[in-house]
């Protein structure tokens, strides 16, 4: 993997830096885009100048932290306490969530197959899924926050007509179809020298080509067999630097993250 540093614009300027505005942003197919923040829900439509903006304390919500759906009119969003809001393109309903755990990502492959993840610091985590009816919370979330890092990244995808599932706090499980969760030996993401902590985010193609990221730069890759560290963007020593979100589709990469006060991307291409 490449990588090389981009830019971003933000009405029509050029930054390398500067701060990223959204809390969470999704993008679907179509080019329409959802950023919510706080408790302000932004509808961006494709090819328009034009959005729709929502307060989420209407609808019973509150702080918001991660956003996904299918198209506009299936759209998840969930947050503080254990809030699920849900948009079907006319209507918002607070949906019950069966926990009051900050949900801090949502992730899904269909309507009847969506996992949000969280924890607090009380040494609890949790993963709840939807089956299309209702939410339920999944036992690996009673598995004590400091063995598994406190799960706050889940990704969902399908790979070769199967379900994968991934959730990750300072250890990453996997999960197939309905089988139970696995934490081989592989499953400790390499950090920095001494010990582990919290804050790992994961994004992938399948189970055997993911990213995790992380505080100071981390970027890893897993291949199947091993992880592979890029030690060119890892500092353990530095203040203020954090990698913060991802995407991976193909080929191609997209890593944000801020440093000292500044934000800034990375664009990685497989050769």
């Amino acid at each position: 993997m490449s990588w090389k540093k981009a830019l971003f614009q933000v009405k029509g300027k050029s930054y390398y830096d500067g701060g990223l505005g959204c809390g969470t942003l999704f993008g679907l197919p179509d080019g329409t885009l959802w950023a919510a923040y706080a408790g302000i829900i932004v509808h961006f439509y494709p090819n328009s100048n034009t959005c729709d903006e929502y307060r989420a304390a209407v609808f019973g919500g509150g702080f918001l932290y991660s956003s996904w759906g299918t198209s506009s009119n299936n759209m998840y969003f969930v947050g503080k306490s254990g809030v699920i809001l849900h948009f079907d393109g006319t209507n918002w309903t607070k949906m019950e969530s069966g926990t009051t755990e900050n949900l801090e990502e949502i992730s899904g492959t269909s309507n009847i197959n969506i996992w949000a993840t969280g924890y607090s610091g009380h040494n609890h985590t949790v993963l709840t899924h939807y089956n299309g009816s209702l939410w339920k919370v999944d036992s690996i979330s009673f598995i004590p926050t400091p063995l598994t890092g406190g799960f706050g990244s889940v990704w969902c995808g399908d790979s070769a007509g199967h379900r994968i599932t991934i959730a990750s706090g300072s250890i990453v499980y996997r999960k197939t179809d309905d089988g139970p969760w696995r934490n081989p030996d592989s499953g400790k993401v390499p950090n920095y020298d001494g010990g582990s902590y919290i804050g790992i985010g994961v994004r992938a193609n399948s189970h055997n080509d993911l990213f995790a990221i992380g505080p100071w730069g981390l970027i890893t890759h897993w291949n199947g067999a091993s992880w592979k560290r890029y030690d060119q963007f890892f500092a353990p020593s530095a203040s203020g630097y954090m990698t913060g979100g991802a995407s991976v589709k193909g080929n191609t990469a997209c890593i944000v993250g801020t440093k000292d006060g500044a934000s800034w991307i990375l664009l990685g291409q497989r050769q």
